[in-house]
């Protein structure tokens, strides 16, 4: 802990007594003050155990001192929402470190929001931080919209609790509701599949697809046999904000029942809609703008939705049939992009738009239209269970990772029992064991579990402080914000040129990519990165380490600092001397060793112990060595190619994002397209602290245009599998009437520099990843 500025030699005094253990935390140098110098204060239960008391209260006064002035200036910018957030905080059951400075910070500021991140997120700092901000910025919204479905209610006289549907598909108690509003970000989606699940039970019981045609788009998600949404793998984004939120895995088009229809220069359906003005501004009831609902009432006149006769003669036979073909072919790309396995699944049409899909779709092993489709959103949310999670590091030293699991498992039980679960019901629906690399004997648990509500409890509706506030209707308050928003037009970002976008670095500092032909022979040139676990570097944010490690490399070894500085690109380094630094004052300098092997173990050891996550700093080289086997031009490569990937999605180019980052690498000569599809398997197994797997991916169309029939660009078909430890080591070709690979099957190697991106946005997908 840093001293409070402004502060000398400050002073502890303990009192242990009978009934409580007292602590005072003073300046000697202000006792002539009013206040006596007194800085921070505690008093703490005595036990049996003095120690207990001393310690808590002693690390109550120095918590207090570290967030108080922190505090000081929160009040005096006025800010009523704050965030705490520490690292590994998710995971943090022992000294709850999040809950200590909220305490800190409530007793400080009265009447404050304060929000834990670990009650929001799971790991990973930045996108946990992300969710904490963004839920922290709209909790005074959510305790207006909390109130706004708990009136009805009351005027009704109903003393009942009410619950909000979350992104699960489970329930949360209006109070928890608003405090973490986020939760229920994507609720309707997942209403509308647990919905339309409840509506098949008698004739599905296995997994499914459940396709929401509403009146602004179409919803698709997969409902797993166990009665709950798939979840997204690792990472939500929200209007480009990067968050790690439960969210369910949920892909949106611009397809509805108010989708308008275009015949001039080729038929189009959408993406544009009246949405909730269709019974306005379609034609059948009356209205100007020809719909997706129009034509399909054109197409089955016998159906009851408004005045078929207005809708006679706005589309010839052939039109009709290519608006009701690209609504089908749509559908079907959707569905192909959500399925994660070659076989037909079944498909449940629902929502008040699904009158427009067709009764056969590709892809799909049968198609429901189950009776009171239109209202499966409501359905789902009456049937609302209730689910808790735990998500935790344990150790398997002593114990294996069965036993480690069933411990967690027993721990979710009775978190969702006390959230109002009838036992007798609780049933663990998803488990996971996730070995931690490079740390010995450490994996990560998680455990989510289910059960019905326990409606033998009696609930009454409880009273929350957002009861008893301003209680402006909600129509008021949407027209404020519509008003505050007109008048913070002008602060929109500005727009910029991606091609001729350069960033400005703080304090006009430079920093110079050279070519390496301009590189002296006799130049000195550092060596160096990150080290450690991909797990630690997602809570651990970069500090300086890697500069201090190239620093202290140096000092150990005697020699000046390198002029010039690469990263890991290089083929080949000199393994000693080199250097570890975590950050904060640890140090490891290897001067020489007596082998390779040596190298790697004692780094290996001291990583461990060094927080898993180190600044490396490697032996230098001269100019010439550089020259003669470092890999050229990396550094410029990538900017290259980040640019091109930004301007594809500017230019909504993203489908032939692939061939746009070949064609900055050099073009086919350097570089080939090698399959294109969509994972549907990935193992994995940890041996000798590595994580090795497999990832399966299924020749697919990855466009998200309209491919008119007769279409003969390139397809692929089939499946490859990708070997991967911390990189892909292969591109192997399988078929499923051999065993064995031959020699041809091999498509590339780990030379060959094998990437996976996502061709939706052309990012990069780690092995993490998969």
């Amino acid at each position: 802990m840093t001293t409070p500025k402004g502060l000398g030699r400050l002073r502890i005094g303990i009192d242990v007594g009978g009934t409580n253990t007292d602590g005072v935390l003073l300046d000697p140098l202000q006792s002539s003050r009013p206040d006596r110098g007194i800085i921070a204060w505690h008093k703490e239960p005595t036990t049996t155990n003095p120690n207990v008391g001393i310690n808590n209260a002693l690390t109550m006064m120095l918590d207090s001192t570290s967030v108080d002035p922190h505090c000081s200036i929160i009040k005096q910018k006025g800010i009523s929402s704050i965030v705490v957030i520490g690292i590994f905080s998710p995971i943090d059951t022992v000294e709850q470190q999040e809950k200590r400075a909220a305490d800190i910070i409530k007793a400080e500021i009265p009447g404050c929001d304060v929000v834990c991140s670990k009650e929001v997120a799971n790991l990973g700092f930045l996108e946990r931080e992300n969710a904490a901000i963004l839920n922290a910025a709209i909790l005074p919204f959510a305790r207006k919209t909390i109130r706004s479905f708990r009136e009805p209610v009351r005027r009704l006289g109903l003393n009942c609790a009410v619950f909000i549907t979350q992104n699960d598909g489970t329930v949360l108690s209006g109070e928890l509701a608003s405090r973490l509003p986020i939760r229920a970000f994507s609720s309707g989606p997942t209403n509308s599949m647990r919905g339309a699940a409840f509506l098949v039970q008698d004739e599905l019981n296995e997994t499914m697809m459940i396709v929401d045609i509403g009146g602004t788009t179409s919803d698709v998600g997969i409902l797993l046999k166990n009665g709950f949404p798939r979840q997204q793998v690792a990472y939500s984004d929200l209007s480009g904000v990067r968050m790690n939120f439960s969210c369910p895995d949920i892909k949106s088009i611009g397809l509805d029942g108010g989708s308008i229809v275009r015949k001039d220069n080729g038929v189009s359906v959408g993406p544009d809609s009246v949405g909730y003005k269709l019974s306005q501004d379609a034609v059948i009831f009356g209205g100007g703008v020809l719909t997706a609902t129009d034509c399909t009432v054109l197409a089955n006149p016998e159906l009851e939705i408004g005045d078929p006769t207005l809708v006679k003669d706005t589309l010839s036979d052939e039109q009709l049939t290519k608006v009701n073909l690209f609504i089908k072919h749509k559908l079907e790309k959707v569905i192909d992009t959500m399925k994660t396995s070659p076989e037909d699944i079944p498909v449940i049409l629902v929502g008040g738009g699904a009158v427009i899909a067709p009764d056969e779709l590709k892809g799909a092993s049968k198609v429901f239209k189950p009776q009171w489709s239109q209202v499966a959103n409501a359905i789902g949310a009456a049937i609302a269970r209730v689910s808790a999670v735990v998500d935790t590091v344990k150790s398997t030293a002593s114990q294996s990772t069965n036993e480690c699991l069933d411990e967690v498992s027993q721990a979710a039980i009775e978190k969702v029992v006390q959230a109002g679960a009838l036992r007798s019901t609780v049933k663990v629906v998803e488990k996971e064991a996730l070995p931690l690399q490079y740390i010995a004997n450490k994996t990560r648990f998680v455990v989510r579990t289910t059960g019905d509500f326990d409606f033998s409890k009696e609930i009454v509706a409880p009273e929350s402080p957002g009861d008893h506030g301003d209680h402006q209707d909600m129509g008021h308050y949407e027209k404020n914000a519509e008003d505050k928003d007109e008048k913070q037009g002008a602060q929109q970002d500005e727009d910029f040129d991606i091609a001729s976008y350069r960033p400005d670095l703080r304090n006009g500092s430079i920093i110079r990519v050279i070519k390496p032909e301009d590189l002296p022979d006799d130049a000195r040139v550092g060596c160096g990165g990150g080290a450690g676990s991909p797990t630690v570097a997602i809570e651990k944010l970069a500090g300086d380490e890697l500069l201090e490690a190239q620093q202290q490399l140096y000092k150990g070894v005697s020699h000046k600092m390198a002029n010039n500085t690469c990263g890991f690109q290089a083929e080949r380094c000199y393994l000693v001397p080199n250097c570890r630094e975590r950050g904060n004052d640890n140090i490891l300098v290897m001067p020489k060793a007596s082998s390779d092997e040596a190298v790697e173990r004692i780094i290996r050891a001291a990583l461990s112990e060094m927080g898993c996550q180190v600044g490396a700093a490697d032996a230098p080289v001269t100019g010439e060595e550089t020259k003669r086997w470092a890999v050229e031009h990396t550094l410029s490569q990538s900017w290259r190619i980040g640019r091109a990937v930004a301007q594809a999605r500017k230019e909504n180019r993203v489908d032939s994002v692939a061939e746009t980052i070949i064609e900055e690498c050099g073009g086919p000569g350097a570089g080939k397209v090698l399959w294109k599809g969509k994972i549907v398997g990935v193992e994995r197994t940890l041996r000798n602290g590595h994580v090795y797997g497999e990832c399966l991916i299924e020749g697919a169309d990855v466009r998200d245009e309209y491919v008119a029939p007769g279409d003969t660009s390139e397809h692929f078909k089939g499946m490859i599998k990708i070997p991967f430890k911390n990189e892909n080591i292969a591109a192997l070709r399988i078929h499923l009437d051999r065993k064995k690979e031959l020699q041809e099957d091999e498509l590339a190697i780990v030379l060959d520099l094998i990437c996976v991106i996502d061709a939706q946005n052309g990012e990069a997908v780690g092995t993490p990843e998969f």
